[in-house]
């Protein structure tokens, strides 16, 4: 799964060849992934030796990006409907900390990718940016990032991505399901703690 992570951010932070003119989650997209590139560019060795340094950046940049909400409760399945408020709150935020972090794991050996984007017509409030990247050694991969709008939210956020067909999302809520049905969503929590933790 972190390889497939890996890729992801590969996409998130090559330069766009275009802008859509007729919907504003591309470009959206594509002020993040300049941000993105330049702060990485100038900081690379202070982001290389100080990794909590990286992790805040990546995440002030990254998390309006996302409805973590959303993400939340798609990963979680059906234990968010079992969970208390106290643990949906507690699982947002260690959950929304761990994929920033691994994001942020792989800004540290991004090279440039070709990629060819295309933005697909909205279908009532959602909407799919696809891309297909293509690597140094001339391996294609397809990456389709999810986003819908929300009344939570201004604009378009992320709630789901998929590379080659699978849903990073629904690969999280596999492992979270096989965890929650040992120790319950408080030892899902427990679990990301202790990873996020371990990346300081």
């Amino acid at each position: 799964m972190y390889a497939r992570i890996a890729i992801l951010i590969s996409f998130l932070f090559s330069v766009p060849s275009y802008a859509s003119h007729h919907e504003s989650a591309l470009t959206d997209l594509q002020v993040v992934t300049e941000a993105l590139i330049t702060t990485v560019t100038e900081n690379r060795e202070e982001m290389t030796n100080h990794r909590m340094v990286l992790y805040s950046t990546v995440d002030e940049i990254i998390r309006p990006t996302f409805d973590f909400r959303r993400v939340s409760g798609l990963a979680l399945g059906k234990w968010w409907r079992k969970a208390t408020d106290a643990q949906k709150v507690q699982f947002e935020n260690e959950f929304s900390n761990l994929v920033i972090r691994t994001y942020a794991t792989a800004i540290i050996g991004y090279t440039n990718h070709d990629i060819k984007w295309k933005l697909s017509d909205p279908i009532k409030n959602k909407v799919k940016v696809s891309a297909k990247i293509t690597d140094s050694n001339g391996v294609v991969v397809d990456v389709v990032f999810k986003m819908a709008q929300s009344k939570r939210y201004e604009g378009w956020r992320i709630y789901d991505v998929t590379i080659e067909g699978i849903s990073i999302i629904l690969t999280y809520r596999s492992t979270f399901n096989d965890e929650a049905a040992v120790s319950g969503v408080a030892g899902v929590i427990k679990s990301i703690k202790e990873k996020n933790n371990s990346c300081n």
